[in-house]
């Protein structure tokens, strides 16, 4: 599979302000101290993982942030709310914590006046301590997808772009939002640059929100640029919710975002569903057991997917099919703890009563 780049640069033309006030601690996600040798001392991060990582054995994609203090609670619950409708794939999410914030994400010294932020200048060494300690961490830690994303606000934003130049194969994605330029005068300059540098194997986006100032824009350039990443994320359905071509349609829908993102992507579960429960609706019985056999190969540890299919099977009229398919979903919620139980055993119940009533 091909790894396409992606670069995403949201800028306001608002003063860029270098000072972060102190933030309320989180509570949002589990906090871990990671020694590293690279910086020469203990640095803190935040993980979000998103539901049922703790019951499941999927991988996910992995999305680094700076300044957790500020930006972590938003990005989890943009990365959340897009993911569970359909827009993007569910990630884990790392927020890293400042020591030194001008140091570490600043990748080099201004030489005409460094009084004014006297230790910046080390971009490069905590980019070290990024690609060699922080991520092989993480990887060892998680079930991760080989599949990585950087966002960066203000000074974070100038580190993305920096990662990018200098280490063009640590992320898989990078959005640089507001980052640290000389204002309109960078931003024509940086446009010029990936006009005429880039190459074919980086996707890249520019945009300017005039309506924003330099610390607002954050949310709506990470749920605009999740977005623009994972274009195609979202399949393009009829008006009935269902989708030209069936099911090998989708199979090979993902199969072309899979090549396009760099790694094996599963058509997601609840996508799937949706067209199930479309063609269902358009009494179109054979599309629908094609949709919900296909979830249940991909997503065998699924309560809600066996469920669908009994009701497919259902409505195929195949009531002892339809039974053990409800069998096998409550077993699966019953171990799970599935808040669907109730429902599944209602499915079951009526088929029961069907095949007593010999219909």
């Amino acid at each position: 599979m091909t790894i396409a780049r992606v670069l995403a640069v949201v800028v306001s033309l608002m003063a860029c302000v270098a000072g972060a006030a102190a933030q309320a601690p989180l509570t949002l996600g589990e906090t871990f101290a990671v020694e590293s040798k690279v910086m020469a001392e203990q640095r803190r991060v935040i993980v979000w993982t998103p539901a049922h990582y703790a019951e499941g054995t999927q991988a996910y994609p992995v999305l680094y942030v700076t300044d957790a203090d500020r930006q972590f609670g938003h990005t989890v619950t943009t990365v959340e709310f897009l993911s569970r409708n359909g827009r993007m794939p569910p990630m884990i999410v790392v927020g890293i914590f400042n020591t030194d914030r001008t140091r570490d994400l600043t990748p080099y010294k201004d030489t005409d006046d460094d009084t004014q932020l006297p230790t910046a200048g080390g971009g490069d060494r905590f980019l070290r301590f990024m690609e060699t300690e922080l991520v092989p961490w993480v990887e060892r830690q998680y079930r991760t997808q080989a599949f990585r994303a950087f966002a960066g606000h203000s000074f974070g934003g100038l580190f993305a772009m920096h990662a990018l130049a200098t280490r063009p194969n640590l992320f898989n994605a990078v959005v640089a939002v507001s980052p640290t330029l000389a204002l309109k005068v960078g931003l024509d300059r940086l446009r010029t640059v990936l006009e005429q540098k880039a190459g074919k194997g980086l996707r890249w986006d520019l945009v300017e929100m005039l309506d924003e100032d330099h610390g607002s824009l954050v949310l709506r350039s990470h749920y605009n640029a999740f977005e623009k990443i994972f274009d195609g994320w979202r399949l393009p359905r009829t008006r009935n919710g269902t989708f030209k071509g069936g099911w090998n349609a989708v199979e090979a829908h993902y199969a072309r975002l899979s090549d396009r993102l760099g790694w094996a992507i599963t058509p997601p579960e609840a996508t799937v569903n949706a067209l199930g429960y479309a063609a269902l609706a358009q009494r179109e019985i054979d599309d629908a057991l094609e949709y919900l056999q296909a979830n249940v190969r991909n997503y065998p540890d699924s309560a809600n997917a066996y469920d669908s299919l009994g009701e497919a099977l259902e409505a195929a009229g195949r009531l002892d099919d339809a039974l053990a398919k409800y069998e096998e979903a409550i077993k699966r919620a019953e171990a799970g703890k599935d808040p669907l139980l109730e429902a599944f055993i209602q499915h079951r119940d009526a088929v029961r009563r069907k095949l007593a009533q010999g219909r």
